[in-house]
Parts: structure tokens; sequence; C-alpha cells
């Protein structure tokens, strides 16, 4: 007699017998079985696949309905509050900042790994780095350098949420057995969005600037009625001295571009070379000034020029492209 899947043969009837799918399994039970109520083999090959596909959208629909929008909620909000604490408890834990390069360093790798979780959630596990990507994190104060932490968080988060213990288990959370392929797929976005959600909600600038933008005590002393008080309309006696000319890179700049153009209408040339090269060395100086992060020239350091050529070696083809030119 030939094989049939799931098939077999009691005294002279025909029963169909399949393993139930982990998670709905009981110490005492661990199979389903009933009679085909046939002695006919024949019979039996055409009812095993109806019985089949009967079993396949039970279960799938028992997995299903085990998720609600109310337990992704309950998770997701779960989730946020256990990152929280982590992130409280990590903050109090870690060394003050040797300056300010490395509070920065910090402070962008947090909003590295918050912005690759949410392009994780949005786009699965092999989400990477667009081009419009680029355009959006340098709008936010992203540099090469900080782009490149994003790179990595996508690597290092791909590779801890899809090995099955990077994230809280819903099913302890939700206490659920089970938990469908697609239902697991949506709970894993949840967590990604949900621990980046906590990244932003202690993002370091933010709390910074509120600390910073405190309103004083209410009970500040008052001053002495006896002390004399300046006049509302008195000018200022210490004025702040004023320099003639910015030492800002691209202010120093625009006085060259102009100085070149005067210099080449007094010569009576064609202005059209002059302002083809003066377009040029705008871009050049607007990417140093972007990759340095220096904006005047007393802050200009010869590493600085190092750093820059080795910048350049890194940056990606499309960096700085228009969208027409990328699909070249």
């Amino acid at each position: 007699m030939p094989n049939v899947n799931h098939v077999l043969r009691r005294g002279a009837v025909y029963i169909w017998r399949r393993r139930l799918p982990a998670g709905f399994t009981e110490p005492k039970r661990q199979f389903v079985q009933i009679s085909l109520q046939t002695k006919e083999f024949s019979t039996a090959v055409l009812l095993a696949p109806l019985v089949n596909v009967a079993f396949n959208d039970m279960i799938e629909d028992m997995l299903t309905e085990a998720i609600t929008p109310d337990d992704v909620k309950s998770y997701l909000e779960q989730v946020v509050q256990m990152h929280l604490a982590r992130i409280d408890a990590a903050r109090v834990a870690e060394s003050h900042p040797a300056n300010s390069q490395e509070w920065r360093a910090r402070w962008m790798q947090d909003r590295a790994d918050a912005y690759a979780l949410r392009l994780l959630a949005s786009r699965g596990r092999h989400a990477d780095l667009l081009g419009e990507d680029m355009d959006t994190l340098r709008a936010k104060g992203f540099y090469p350098p900080d782009m490149g932490r994003v790179t990595a968080a996508l690597m290092r988060f791909s590779d801890q949420y899809w090995s099955g213990s990077g994230y809280p288990d819903p099913r302890a959370i939700l206490n659920l057995d089970a938990i469908s392929p697609h239902d697991a797929d949506m709970l894993r976005a949840a967590a990604l969005r949900a621990e980046a959600s906590a990244l932003e909600q202690r993002d370091r600038r933010a709390l910074e600037l509120a600390s910073l933008s405190t309103p004083p005590a209410p009970h500040a002393p008052q001053a002495s009625a006896s002390a004399p008080q300046p006049k509302p309309d008195q000018p200022a006696t210490h004025l702040p001295l004023q320099t003639r000319y910015s030492d800002a890179i691209l202010d120093v700049l625009d006085r060259l571009d102009s100085d070149d153009l005067k210099a080449v209408a007094k010569s009576g040339k064609c202005p059209n070379t002059a302002e083809r090269h003066a377009r040029q060395r705008r871009r050049v100086m607007e990417q140093f000034v972007e990759l340095t992060g220096k904006q005047t020239v007393a802050a200009l350091k010869s590493e600085d020029l190092s750093h820059y050529v080795a910048c350049l070696s890194r940056l990606p083809k499309m960096y700085n492209k228009s969208a027409k030119d990328r699909s070249i």
C-alpha cells in the first residue's frame, strides 16, 4: 500500500493523525486523531487532503485571533517602559563625558540607534540606507561619520532582533501560548518602535535644553530699596566690541567671491569663468564645513584638513548628488 501523509490504518478502518504545532501541545495530548470512517484506501486518499486543509485553517485562525490591536498596544507600552528604565539606569552608571565631542558622540549614537530601529521596523531585516535617507539625516545634522553609526546600528539590531532572543518575548508579556509568524513579525516591529521611542524620549539634547531653560526659583531675593535702580532708557556703558569683518568661513568666501568678480569686471573679461569657479569653490567649502564641523577660520587646525581628506575617501558615490544624478 502506498504511503499517504497523516493517514494510517487501525484495524480495518483508516484514520487521520497529525501532531499539534508547538505551543498547543499538552502533556497528555500531542496529536490530533480522527477516523476517516472508511475501509477503502481510495476513499481515504480523497479524504486526507480535505482534512489537512481544514486542520491548517483551524490552526491559522487560532493563532491569528490570539493577537488583537489592544494586545499590540499593551506590548508596545510595556516594552517602552522597560527600555526607559534600562536607559535611565545606564545614564546613571555611565561616566561623565571628558569633553563636548564625547558628549556629542553619545548623543549621535542614541539618535543613530533610534533611526536604525525605525528603519528596521518599517522595511524589515535587510533595511539599508537609501540616498533619500542620507538627505534626511543630513538635514537633521548627521555628518558622514554619524551616518556610519546608523549603518552599523542597522547591522547590530538586525542580528539582535531576528535572533529570537533580542527583545522581550511577547508570549510572556501577553500570556500567550503560541504566536503565528505574521503576528511575530508585527510584534517584532512593535518592539523595534518601542526601543526607538524610548531613545527619543530620553534624547540627551532635549533633556539638556529643558534643564537649561528651567525658570528661576519663585522666591528669589529682592533687591534692596536703597540700591540705585538703572533707568529703563539709560544706554549701556559697556558694549561688546564689534569687529569689522566676520571670520566665519562662508562669510570670508563671500568677500573673496565679491573681490574676484570686481576684479574681473574691472579687467573687462567675461565673468562666466569666474562665476563657475566661484560656484565650485563654494561647494567645496560648504562640504568642508559640513565634514569638519568648523564654522570659523579661527577654529581651524591642521588636523581638520587631514580629517577632511580622509572623509572624502569614505563618502558614498551618491553623496550630495541630485535625485536626477543618482540614477546615472
